[in-house]
């Protein structure tokens, strides 16, 4: 349970600092056709530490064409290892994951892209939320 914690404090972690950076890879499809952005979701599928290339390659191909998806960013452990430590979170690093972060019209629509997501090979864990409000 102790692993899944600091896990997904490490995810509320990155999004916070790819918002914060404005760079956190929306589309203009994200805003345009979608302006309730309040039902936006985040679905991020953390990888096995084990996961070949072609795994990664396939859990990326599978959010890119998934319909409700409207941006994915991918996330190194090195990089998500840094976050954590700039965000000043002690960290095992071998506790942190790579992941993929993608953005979802809703949350019933990454909820089903979850499930699909979590079968597949080289996936650790899946998790979605609703996305944080946009501020003006």
């Amino acid at each position: 349970m102790r692993r899944i914690g600091i896990v997904r404090r490490i995810g509320f972690v990155m999004l916070a600092l790819v918002a914060m950076a404005g760079c956190g890879g929306q589309s203009a499809r994200s805003t345009d056709h979608h302006p309730a952005a309040a039902r936006a979701a985040v679905l991020t599928a953390y990888l096995a530490a084990d996961a070949t290339p072609d795994e990664q390659g396939a859990v990326r191909a599978a959010l890119q064409r998934g319909r409700a998806v409207t941006s994915t960013v991918f996330v190194s452990r090195d990089h998500a290892y840094r976050g954590a430590k700039e965000a000043g979170l002690t960290v095992d690093p071998r506790s942190v994951k790579a992941f993929y972060r993608s953005t979802v019209t809703d949350v019933a629509a990454g909820t089903g892209l979850a499930t699909a997501i979590r079968r597949m090979a080289g996936v650790d864990s899946v998790t979605v939320f609703p996305a944080p409000s946009p501020t003006r």
